[in-house]
């Protein structure tokens, strides 16, 4: 089941349209944690590196560098992920702008900080749509996806 949501992930990366189950959104971002994990320690371990930058906390220092495989796993599962988070809400009966407006907000976030708080329980909102059941039958976006359950 899990790589056939990958597959599906990247079969149906430009298809904003139709519906996608909780295990095929769950299964693929389980994927796109792994790839990116995958890519941070690779990117370290063999010493790439096209930005680096360094996290101060208590005290303490953390580098962290952002390599070439860290950069292409990013764009690899962008617009897969995306397609799936959209699709995810219409299985729930939501529109994709939901995520658009989370997009939107994110973005304005990085201009006036205010917004943070809002960006913060809008993920949180949007994570419970994403973890709700299936809209049963036949919804605005089609009928219920059977191939993965």
């Amino acid at each position: 089941m899990f790589i056939q949501s990958i597959k599906r992930g990247f079969a149906s990366c430009f298809d904003f349209n139709s519906r996608a189950t909780r295990s095929e959104y769950w299964y693929f971002y389980l994927f796109t944690e792994l790839l990116t994990l995958s890519a941070l320690i690779l990117d370290n371990l063999f010493g790439f590196s096209v930005r680096s930058f360094e996290l101060v906390a208590d005290n303490q220092s953390i580098e962290v560098n952002i390599g070439p495989l860290l950069i292409m796993a990013f764009f690899l599962t962008l617009i897969p992920l995306t397609a799936l988070r959209i699709r995810r809400l219409h299985d729930t009966n939501r529109s994709g702008f939901w995520y658009l407006a989370f997009i939107a907000l994110y973005f304005i976030s990085f201009f006036n900080e205010r917004f943070s708080i809002v960006v913060f329980f809008g993920f949180i909102n949007l994570v419970i749509f994403w973890c709700m059941k299936s809209d049963k039958g036949l919804n605005k976006y089609g009928l219920e996806n059977k191939l993965v359950s």
